[in-house]
């Protein structure tokens, strides 16, 4: 049985007042190399289905949700972030070590950074949720750096958890568009690099021949050529 208690007293109203909760479901894989992967699949509470969960009409209010899990075997219930709402979400992954400290500086940065707004601890334990109002021309998701920032088209399993130490717990989501625009321009800078580096390395890989192509390309078409590699 599901708790929901930190679901009613720790996610903000301003979150709860929006018709876009559904449910989800927690599946671990197992690779060849013996590596664990959990996969959070959000789930249809209408029909306890995966199939059709980001439809609008597919999502419930926040107190139907809740009524819902109880009747399923979902592991929890999760935020769909749209344009009709004004959330932006900063999901910082494998951020918490097992002695409570962070592990790397840009989850302490954030984290100091937004004190005043909602943040929880993720399902895994070592990531963190913050969420914010405000605004981003798209989605960022930097698996090097181990954050993402969303703003839409994207479902946000929701733990309630607000009493780990490394995190300030807050009842309430502010705007805090400065910060969260120094934060976004920082890893948009990081994905252009990225993008760029990438780039030029396909373009060198794909458009520069070999040394066998390039000598049979000037024997063909340049007699002096020719004659050198070919002799006489």
């Amino acid at each position: 049985m599901i708790n929901t208690e930190k679901y009613v007293n720790n996610i903000p109203y301003g979150m709860r007042k929006y018709k876009q909760w559904v449910l989800f479901k927690t599946y671990i894989k197992t690779d060849r190399n013996g590596n664990k992967k959990t996969s959070k699949i959000p789930i249809s509470p209408g029909t306890f289905k995966a199939k059709g969960w980001n439809e609008r009409k597919s999502w419930m209010d926040f107190d139907n949700a809740l009524i819902s899990i109880k009747n399923s075997n979902c592991d929890g219930v999760a935020f769909v972030l749209t344009n009709h709402d004004p959330f932006i979400c900063i999901d910082l992954d494998n951020c918490i070590t097992y002695e409570n400290t962070f592990s790397n500086k840009l989850a302490e940065e954030c984290v100091k950074l937004f004190e005043n707004t909602y943040m929880e601890i993720s399902h895994s334990g070592s990531g963190i949720h913050i969420f914010l109002e405000g605004e981003i021309p798209k989605n960022i998701n930097n698996q090097t750096k181990g954050i993402e920032i969303y703003k839409e088209n994207h479902c946000i399993s929701m733990t309630g958890e607000i009493s780990n130490t490394v995190i300030y717990p807050s009842r309430n989501i502010i705007n805090r568009q400065y910060d969260l625009d120094k934060i976004y321009k920082k890893m948009s800078l990081n994905e252009r690099y990225k993008a760029k580096s990438n780039s030029k390395s396909i373009t060198i890989t794909e458009e520069v021949p070999d040394a066998d192509s390039i000598i049979e390309i000037m024997c063909k078409y340049n007699n002096t050529a020719k004659e050198l590699f070919e002799g006489a």
